[in-house]
């Protein structure tokens, strides 16, 4: 996996300061006192403007490309600014087909506009090959009554009772009864019906139409699956 962090912009400025008696850095060439290779590591010199800013995050990507097994994806950080001209690279170097997702994730503080606060940055994600890519879901464990499972108000005993918790075992987790899972309820269903989605269900014995107006949050065969799952049966 490859994450670069790229320049967020194309300005040619920057608040690097090559001279310690120079206090006031423009956008001048007469600023620009030291070697190329310096210039290179600490300012966003873009000589042809947007085209050099491309060209420079194009070269990278394609030499990451080639880096990346694959199984490999790459994260490109960025911000709204540019993302819509940034995303047009991996689209052409890994092919669209392989995009990921687009991450948006919260910055530290937020950078002030002149009608509302940027506090996002961006992470675009590819994979140089979807059917091949590696990926693991993060997991983080939940402690009963704190963030992430104040909803789980349910136990399913070992003997398949189901009921609600009782004040005294949310604020005591540790009084459950071994082998006890705690679960929250939800419902099955979301806005929108879809020809597929909203098709009737067949669960022990019972038949469920479809949800006016709405559709099963999964498929209908995973649906089935949970029933089988329920009562230990093969399908």
């Amino acid at each position: 996996m490859i994450h670069i962090d790229s320049p967020y912009g194309i300005k040619y400025a920057s608040n690097f300061q090559p001279r310690i008696e120079c206090r006031d850095v423009k956008d001048k060439d007469e600023d620009l006192t030291r070697g190329p290779e310096q210039i290179k590591a600490y300012r966003n010199t873009w000589k042809l403007g947007l085209h050099s800013y491309l060209t420079y995050l194009r070269d990278r990507l394609l030499l990451a490309r080639e880096l990346l097994t694959e199984s490999g994806s790459i994260f490109v950080q960025i911000n709204d600014e540019n993302l819509r001209l940034v995303r047009c690279l991996p689209n052409e170097l890994f092919g669209s087909e392989n995009f990921v997702a687009l991450v948006a994730f919260a910055k530290t503080t937020g950078f002030g506009g002149e009608l509302l606060d940027t506090i996002t940055d961006d992470l675009l994600c590819y994979a140089k090959d979807k059917n091949s890519i590696k990926s693991g879901q993060p997991f983080t464990s939940r402690v009963l009554g704190h963030e992430g499972a104040e909803n789980y108000d349910f136990i399913a005993l070992p003997d398949g009772t189901r009921r609600r918790l009782s004040h005294a075992e949310k604020r005591d987790p540790a009084s459950l009864p071994n082998e006890a899972n705690v679960f929250a309820s939800a419902r099955i269903t979301s806005r929108g019906q879809t020809a597929e989605g909203s098709m009737p269900i067949t669960h022990h014995g019972r038949v469920f139409d479809g949800p006016g107006g709405l559709h099963w949050k999964i498929t209908v065969d995973g649906m089935l699956g949970l029933s089988c799952a329920e009562n230990s049966c093969s399908r």
